[in-house]
């Protein structure tokens, strides 16, 4: 029988196991080796706290920037963007302040509903800018070479804006939908 050494070789904490010598995470009831019960130490804690996981970088840059978002629509909407609008618009811009504010608060703490909540609304956004620029696309195609939009010259750039939105979108979205590991 190989003898457990007298400091573990990775962690401060952990379980070695009398029959192998393996050392073990202090939570586990058997060797992760040769799967023999593990016996605690006298005054051994059951439990441990694994470290928590920081928060990423792009999380906390992709709140800032809907806190950013958030206060410049409400400021955009205090000083003159309310001229002329009907009280169901004015709601949906505020309902919009809101969203950003409330979603910005919910990655900021890891909220799992929070990263539900933005792949649903990246989802739809990219669907509906494909579907935009499939629209204008072809309503080009039918109409001929018609000023659509008051855009003229600048359709192609548009649609590659468009598109370039879409893809910066498509990235967000998957890294959000890889990276469940790091929301509760």
């Amino acid at each position: 029988m190989q003898q457990p050494p007298q400091q573990p070789p990775s962690a401060p904490y952990g379980i070695y196991c009398n029959a192998c010598g393996q050392f073990n995470h202090p939570n586990a009831a058997t060797c992760v080796r040769c799967n023999a019960p593990l016996v605690r130490p006298p005054g051994m804690q059951s439990y441990y706290t694994p470290p928590v996981e920081a928060r990423p970088g792009c999380v906390s840059a992709y709140a800032i920037l809907l806190f950013i978002a958030a206060g410049l629509s409400l400021i955009g909407t205090l000083f003159g963007g309310l001229e002329g609008a009907d009280a169901a618009s004015i709601v949906v811009i505020f309902a919009g302040i809101g969203l950003n504010i409330a979603l910005g608060i919910g990655l900021w703490q890891l909220k799992e509903w929070a990263r539900v909540l933005l792949l649903v609304l990246l989802g739809l956004g990219m669907v509906g800018s494909l579907l935009f620029v499939l629209l204008m696309a072809v309503g080009i195609a039918n109409l001929g070479p018609l000023d659509i939009f008051g855009i003229g010259d600048y359709f192609a750039l548009l649609i590659f804006l468009i598109l370039i939105g879409v893809a910066v979108s498509g990235y967000v979205f998957y890294w959000f939908a890889a990276n469940r590991k790091y929301f509760r």
